[in-house]
C-alpha cells in the first residue's frame, strides 16, 4: 500500500470549481431585468448548459483522467 498525500486545499484539483464558474457566467449573462424567473434560470444553467464534453474537459484539466 502506498500513501498519497494531497494538499489540504487545491482548487486546481477540484473540477467543481470550473462547474460553478460556468454556471455563474451563464446566470450573470442571462439575467435581464426583474422579469427573469430565477428557478428557470438555475434549471437551465444546471441541466441545459453543462454538457458531457465540458464535464470531461474539467476532469481532464484537473488531471483525474488522461
Amino acid at each position: 500500500m502506498r500513501l498519497l498525500y494531497l494538499p489540504t486545499y487545491s482548487p486546481d484539483l477540484n473540477p467543481i470549481k470550473e462547474w460553478l464558474r460556468s454556471n455563474r457566467d451563464y446566470i450573470l449573462g442571462e439575467t435581464e431585468g426583474p422579469a427573469c424567473d430565477p428557478y428557470a434560470l438555475i434549471w437551465e444553467a444546471v441541466y441545459g448548459v453543462i454538457t458531457s464534453e465540458k464535464a470531461r474537459g474539467w476532469f481532464k484539466h484537473s488531471e483525474y483522467i488522461a
